[in-house]
């Protein structure tokens, strides 16, 4: 799942800057921060995790999975510590340097604007193939009318 939104970016970054490698961060510290809204199936706020926060937060962690910027873990209720969270891994001070999450929205931008350019140049490709294909005969009428012209030219002259 490499596919994110511009909104996204602040809170990837956050994350990545954020998470060490003991406690990690999760959940409850993006609701902290303002970046995930805390409110239940109601849409009123409240002081216990909601699902839409936890839902949120496992999309972020798949993007964050699939960029390998960290390490998530997938925690149930049952687990010692009962939560899912995100720390850092040997590759994510690489991917800071590299400009983070706000330069992989750029490539991803720019990737998909070459796939649509790519998409319309074969689609052009197509129509053009199609018309060649169609009207392959009439080189050979032409050159066959332009003979015929020439030999009465001849005949007459």
């Amino acid at each position: 799942m490499k596919n994110f939104n511009e909104k996204d970016i602040k809170i990837l970054d956050y994350i990545i800057n954020n998470s060490n490698s003991i406690t990690g961060i999760g959940v409850k510290e993006l609701i902290e921060a303002d970046f995930l809204n805390n409110i239940d199936e109601k849409g009123y706020g409240t002081l216990i995790v909601g699902e839409y926060a936890k839902e949120e937060f496992k999309r972020l962690m798949a993007i964050i999975e699939s960029y390998d910027c960290g390490k998530c873990i997938f925690e149930g209720p049952f687990a010692e510590s009962g939560r899912d969270h995100i720390n850092i891994n040997h590759k994510t001070s690489h991917f800071k340097y590299e400009g983070g999450f706000e330069n992989a929205y750029k490539e991803l931008v720019n990737r998909e604007k070459k796939e649509k350019l790519v998409q319309r140049n074969l689609e052009f490709s197509i129509k053009l193939n199609e018309l060649q294909v169609k009207y392959n005969w009439l080189p050979y009428v032409l050159s066959i009318v332009s003979v015929i012209i020439s030999v009465i030219a001849i005949i007459y002259s």
